[in-house]
């Protein structure tokens, strides 16, 4: 999200090409405050929200895997 890319809008990913491996370790929702940006999901005002957006995420980064990409999750 600093760096403009908005991984809950799948117009962020247009143009990438495909992946063979993505990593993910997205914010526990309102445990650490990353920006005041509402775009990031640290900031989602709901967990419902949080969840709706993070789906999100993981939607986006696996629309972009190659047939034999594989997306990881580290969640601690």
């Amino acid at each position: 999200v600093r760096a403009g890319f908005d991984a809950t809008d799948a117009a962020s990913f247009r143009g990438l090409g495909e992946f063979d491996f993505v990593w993910l370790h997205p914010p526990y929702w309102k445990m650490i405050r990353w920006s005041d940006d509402p775009r990031c999901l640290a900031n989602a005002p709901t967990l419902a929200e949080f969840f709706r957006r993070l789906r999100a995420v993981f939607r986006n980064c696996a629309g972009v895997l190659s047939n034999r990409g594989v997306l990881a999750v580290l969640m601690g």
